[in-house]
C-alpha cells in the first residue's frame, strides 16, 4: 500500500535493494 504513495523510481530501488539483500543471504548460507 505504501508503495503506491511513493515514486515508481524509489519502488524500483527498494525492488532492487531487495534482490541484492536476498543475494547476499544466499551468500552467507
Amino acid at each position: 500500500m505504501f508503495k503506491i504513495k511513493y515514486p515508481v523510481i524509489l519502488t524500483k530501488i527498494d525492488y532492487y535493494l531487495e534482490m541484492v539483500i536476498e543475494l547476499f543471504n544466499f551468500d552467507n548460507k
